[in-house]
């Protein structure tokens, strides 16, 4: 046919003239071809170990979900969360004008809701209440915008103005691959209060790097906490810290009365105060009973303190341990370049400093 009579003889040159020749050149000077192999085979080898070649380990296509989620201190009213919901609506809305000059019809809808965190699967560590909000964000097909997701992301992100109280800000986008962040430091130890610290120490040298956005924490802090202590005089009493903490929880969860069955179940009879007289006024007016059968104060047995506690805690191994975890712009950094910086850097003097395991 025509192509094979304008093909065959292009070919057959090409095979016979240039291809020959350095097929020819090759095997008469093979030392010098095998060596020239294994130098680039080097070269290559060595452009990925010093780092000038980025790895991504699951690279994820354009997306069109965008999950925005905010986490106030608990405690926080239902109407002030709704009203920072309100704020990431208004600054989408600026975001998007902004990008499109103003024609709109990047976002194909948004849902917001009180209550609970949207998005990927560890958002569950956010918590749940009246103090949590997001939003969820579906965009325009990929194939059919010339504005890409993550310039979405951080225009909407430079736009939104926090409200007071706010602990936690994120605004991620969907993304394939297995579960999780694309950092995740996982910081153990014995004392809350030390993982707390170590842990705004690793968010605060995480917040340095350009490309990493989105720095939280699984461990937030949650309501006030009453921190009862035995005092002397309670011990000259017979009272121990156990016999205490199991006296008061019964004043406030109730005690089970009784246990019978009724068929094949287990019927359990709890006696306990209404749920809405128990305040703590009436904590500080309750009675203890000594081992001597006497009824004591618990004023006099115990001294009281309060402290911010926390929301959640996690344990791994049977050690307390906490989660800082981040977001990359692929564009900028990878996780690698990340991670070995901070291992190279000050990850190691903060473990250190806090007697913390990281």
């Amino acid at each position: 046919n025509r192509f094979a009579r304008w093909y065959n003889p292009r070919f057959e040159a090409f095979r016979d003239g240039p291809f020959e020749r350095t097929v020819r050149g090759c095997i008469n000077w093979r030392y010098l071809t095998v060596s020239i192999a294994v130098g680039l085979l080097i070269l290559v080898f060595g452009l990925i170990a010093g780092g000038r070649l980025s790895f991504v380990f699951f690279p994820s296509p354009e997306s069109d979900s965008v999950f925005a989620n905010v986490v106030f201190v608990e405690g926080t009213k239902r109407e002030t969360t709704i009203a920072m919901v309100g704020e990431l609506e208004r600054a989408l809305a600026e975001a998007e004008a902004e990008l499109t000059d103003g024609e709109g019809g990047l976002v194909k809808m948004h849902i917001g809701q009180v209550g609970t965190p949207v998005g990927r699967s560890d958002a569950f560590f956010l918590g749940t209440g009246d103090h949590v909000g997001a939003l969820r964000v579906e965009l325009k097909p990929s194939d059919q915008r010339d504005i890409r997701t993550q310039e979405l992301v951080e225009s909407w992100r430079s736009k939104v103005r926090p409200m007071s109280g706010l602990d936690t800000f994120t605004i991620v986008e969907q993304q394939g691959g297995p579960p999780g962040r694309e950092i995740d430091i996982r910081v153990t130890g014995a004392d809350l209060d030390a993982l707390k610290t170590a842990a705004n120490e690793v968010r605060g040298l995480l917040a340095r790097f350009p490309g990493v956005s989105d720095i939280e924490d699984d461990m937030p802090y949650g309501k006030q906490e009453a921190i009862l202590t035995v005092t002397s005089r309670g011990r000259a009493l017979g009272f121990t810290t156990e016999s205490a903490a199991r006296q008061v929880r019964g004043a406030f969860e109730g005690a089970i009365a009784k246990r019978f069955a009724r068929g094949d179940d287990e019927v359990t009879v709890r006696v306990r105060l209404p749920r809405d007289s128990l305040t703590e006024a009436d904590l500080r007016r309750s009675y203890l009973r000594s081992p001597a059968g006497l009824e004591v104060p618990l004023s006099e047995v115990v001294t009281f303190a309060e402290k911010t506690g926390f929301a959640s805690i996690r344990r791994e191994d049977g050690l307390r341990m906490i989660s800082v975890t981040a977001e990359i712009d692929e564009s900028i950094t990878t996780t690698d370049e990340v991670i070995g910086a901070l291992q190279e850097g000050e990850l190691r003097e903060i473990a250190q400093r806090n007697d913390v395991g990281i």
